[in-house]
């Protein structure tokens, strides 16, 4: 498999992962409207859960490339 095809094959796949991910809330906060009960439960804990777990990935993420140099010398994260 040549580089070209490798790499649009990732990227159609992290495309692809990321609208699973943007847009699995709606059918979510939609069935827990509509049925109320442990719909509501599921749907904020999934909302809750995938939120912290992005926040904790991209601080981590960030505090290892100011370590290293790589973030820009003006911008503070914290």
């Amino acid at each position: 498999m040549g580089y070209e095809r490798l790499m649009k094959h990732l990227l159609t796949y992290r495309m692809a992962m990321f609208a699973v991910a943007s847009f699995l809330p709606i059918p979510l906060i939609t069935l827990a409207a509509v049925f109320g009960g442990w719909w509501v439960v599921f749907a904020l804990s999934y909302i809750t859960v995938f939120t912290f777990t992005l926040d904790e990935l991209v601080k981590s993420l960030v505090t290892q490339n100011s370590q290293s140099g790589n973030s820009p010398p003006q911008t503070d994260y914290r």
